[in-house]
């Protein structure tokens, strides 16, 4: 995990994938590829709880406009937008999903509402760093995150029935793109969120019953500074994310090529790549690149535990002698790794 998420966020988002796996355990035991279910329901009760939690906030609100607190309107429609989000977000997360029943799949949507097609019509998957599409010809019909249980049953079935999988991107990978897919999710929140504030300036502005055109200069001047402000920090965490290039260039030096000039030839796409020789990874917040011929001795799967969070790493000896260490996140990453090397089925 980077250091962009402090112990209690890594604490805390290791609580919401761990119940999520354990209830999706439960459910793995008995399914298979022929009968699955694809869903990440686990995480609602974060949802729910965080929701609340901006409910109580709302309501102190609500009390201190009633005492005339000043900035007590705003307080309220901040934390109550919040509040409104968290609950969707909770009762989202308990209806999407995909279940498998032999040829049978039904699709539910983030509204709850539902779909039924015969999955032998899926014709292909597509996949983002952070969600998979499952299209009937060039029709999208199912759209999930790709942090669900049940998601190793679905690429086994697709597998089984000759369905193509494969990244939506088309863009080569490079060292920029590596660092890009590292850091749009930061962009995405921090773009949201100067809209969310924006937003907030708006009405506040219009309720102040001021002069419209005075209102509208000092919104744009506000609107450019925070923009400006987000901006730098996005290219601050760029570059920070960039020093996860390190180990790609040791790679390229040590063994004498270009990693733009090798994944072109292998015609790399998006925002990961796996052959006998390459392993490269990239997710929210972390880049990860391994070459076979650099690795002289694996020495495996490490855990850091600090407190009650644990973070796993792979260790390995180069050419040049020298113990590196590389990844530190979920355990999955690592398994990830590990397998890659030891050329096991993820799944």
């Amino acid at each position: 995990m980077s250091y962009f998420s402090g112990a209690s966020t890594v604490h805390l988002v290791n609580l919401i994938k761990n119940k999520n796996e354990e209830k999706g355990n439960k459910k793995l035991a008995q399914s298979s590829a022929d009968q699955f279910e694809c869903a990440a329901d686990g995480y609602s009760i974060a949802f729910v709880i965080f929701g609340l939690f901006f409910a109580i906030l709302t309501a102190i609100s609500v009390i201190c406009l009633f005492r005339d607190v000043e900035d007590a309107v705003v307080a309220i429609f901040v934390f109550g937008v919040i509040t409104l989000l968290s609950f969707f977000a909770a009762w989202a997360t308990s209806h999407h999903r995909l279940i498998v029943e032999g040829n049978e799949a039904t699709y539910v949507n983030v509204w709850g509402i539902t779909k039924k097609f015969p999955f032998s019509d899926v014709t292909k998957c597509l996949t983002t760093e952070q969600s998979l599409s499952l299209y009937i010809e060039n029709k999208k019909v199912v759209t999930l995150s790709k942090d669900v249980y049940g998601l190793k049953f679905l690429q086994e079935r697709c597998k089984k029935d000759g369905i193509e999988w494969g990244n939506k991107s088309r863009a080569g990978i490079t060292k920029f793109t590596l660092v890009w897919h590292a850091s749009r999710t930061l962009a995405l929140i921090l773009f949201w969120a100067t809209v969310g504030i924006v937003v907030l300036m708006v009405v506040i502005s219009i309720s102040s019953g001021k002069n419209p055109l005075d209102q509208i200069v000092l919104l744009l001047e506000l609107t450019l500074y925070i923009a400006g402000m987000f901006g730098c920090m996005f290219l601050g965490f760029m570059l920070y994310f960039a020093l996860g290039l390190k180990e790609v260039k040791v790679i390229e030096k040590g063994l004498g090529l270009s990693f733009r000039e090798e994944m072109a030839k292998r015609g790399a796409t998006g925002r990961e790549y796996q052959d006998e020789e390459w392993f490269v990874e990239t997710a929210p917040g972390k880049i990860e690149v391994l070459n076979r011929r650099f690795i002289k001795a694996w020495l495996g799967i490490k855990d850091n535990r600090s407190g009650r969070v644990t973070n796993y790493h792979i260790e390995f000896i180069d050419i040049n002698g020298k113990k590196r260490s590389i990844g530190g996140h979920y355990l999955e990453y690592a398994k990830r790794m590990d397998n890659w090397y030891f050329k096991k089925n993820d799944n």
